[in-house]
């Protein structure tokens, strides 16, 4: 396994690579602030395990319009096919 980091460049602009993907694979647009929440609650802990469940959970995100979303960082039905017992 690699390990990265994620983070805004020394410009202030976000990564809208990783944006771009997250927003594509929830359905959602984010705002720099919210986007900033997301960065947060992805460096938040430190530790293999902690960080593969915060990938694996859900994170519950109050957009700054006040509507609630819930992001999903990987697609856990290929995960879970691929371990099932047959």
């Amino acid at each position: 396994f690699l390990r990265i980091r994620l983070h805004r460049c020394a410009t202030g602009k976000k990564d809208k690579a990783v944006e771009t993907q997250l927003e594509a694979f929830n359905g959602v647009s984010l705002t720099d602030g919210e986007f900033s929440k997301v960065l947060n609650h992805l460096n938040n802990s430190s530790g293999v395990f902690a960080k593969a469940k915060i990938l694996r959970d859900r994170m519950k995100l109050e957009k700054e319009d006040g509507q609630t979303v819930y992001l999903s960082f990987l697609d856990g039905r290929g995960m879970r096919r691929s371990t099932a017992i047959r």
